[in-house]
């Protein structure tokens, strides 16, 4: 009696113990038992086939730049390009345009079967002879040479584009995730582009009247980038929107963007 009675405690405890420090490992316990979304999100639409086409076209930009910079100047016509083909206010067009750019870089993630390691620029299972980079431009010699990355890389290279676009914004670390915030026309938003994830409040924050918004994201399409795990884990992000109580659970960190190195 007494056995089952601590075994019972065991479970409880390292269910809240998931819960609390683990999101990855919780969003599976949201794809396994369907939890019911706390709140509804507006879907973003663009053209079926125009992010196989971007997604060319971005890589081709990646190869012939040399670094963030060249990067970020030699892309300026695809913003402009998305913010025209995006289907939502002309004020969140430009953050969401990145967004979207974003997810045509890089896949998320390690594909199977050795996705249980993540895998960032810096690290994964297509880089090869990490050992050649460059002391200079190490971080763009990354991004020129994978095609996976993590969170960590789609907060970095995000925080990048806000600061040309002269955006004031800043990094925020939860457990086992990181995305950024962005001030736009005086009210912050989250942006998280590794999972198309646009919110109009802080995170976490007790604000009930807020949008949230799906962003097209190439990862999420039938395309190589693929990655099945997209999904629940952006329900799980939706879900820590609507529930600022469980959110502040994920020991948040908020850091200052010029602070913040990746590698």
């Amino acid at each position: 009696m007494v056995d089952l009675f601590f075994i019972g405690l065991s479970f409880v405890f390292c269910y809240y113990f998931v819960r609390a420090y683990k999101p990855f490992v919780y969003m599976t316990y949201y794809d396994l038992y369907h939890l019911k979304r706390k709140i509804d999100a507006k879907e973003v639409f663009i053209e079926p086939n125009y992010l196989n086409v971007l997604q060319v076209r971005s890589r081709a930009i990646i190869e012939k730049s040399n670094s963030y910079d060249e990067l970020l100047r030699n892309t300026d016509i695809l913003i402009v390009e998305l913010q025209k083909k995006l289907l939502i206010k002309e004020d969140l067009s430009k953050v969401s345009a990145i967004s979207v750019l974003l997810s045509t870089f890089f896949a998320y993630g390690n594909p199977r079967p050795l996705e249980e390691e993540v895998g960032c620029l810096i690290e994964n299972a297509s880089l090869k002879e990490v050992e050649t980079a460059p002391l200079l431009n190490k971080d763009y010699f990354y991004l020129k040479n994978s095609e996976i990355g993590c969170c960590t890389d789609y907060a970095y290279i995000m925080g990048r584009y806000l600061a040309h676009y002269q955006f004031k914004h800043r990094i925020v670390s939860i457990s086992g995730h990181i995305f950024n915030e962005v001030e736009i026309d005086g009210n912050w938003f989250t942006i998280d582009a590794n999972t198309g994830l646009l919110a109009s409040k802080r995170f976490p924050s007790s604000k009930t009247n807020f949008d949230l918004y799906f962003l097209p994201h190439f990862g999420m399409t039938e395309s190589k980038y693929y990655r099945q795990v997209l999904v629940p884990f952006r329900e799980f992000l939706t879900n820590s929107f609507g529930d600022s109580g469980f959110a502040k659970q994920l020991f948040i960190e908020y850091i200052d963007f010029e602070k913040f190195k990746p590698f």
